[in-house]
């Protein structure tokens, strides 16, 4: 199982609970999928500020990556597992 940590700056840290899947969507290397993602979260395609997504397994949580904030996937031991921070 897989849980995504977000930092974000002045706020309380947060964990999401993703599952034993999660899918990566990033405006960078999916252009395309990223639109697609945008208007399906914003009703918009460009919204500026986020960067990309992860998309649980079952599409039931859509959670946008936001410029100047940490992500950090975590497995069930706590280790991370992936940085999603953009660089």
């Amino acid at each position: 199982m897989y849980t995504l940590r977000e930092i974000s700056p002045g706020y309380p840290v947060s964990n999401e609970a993703l599952g034993d899947r999660y899918t990566v969507v990033l405006k960078e290397q999916n252009p395309t999928q990223f639109v697609e993602t945008c208007k399906m979260y914003w009703e918009t395609e460009s919204p500026g500020h986020a960067y990309g997504f992860v998309i649980c397994r079952d599409g039931s949580k859509i959670i946008p990556l936001i410029e100047g904030n940490y992500y950090y996937v975590m497995t069930d031991s706590g280790k991370t597992f992936e940085n999603l921070t953009l660089k």
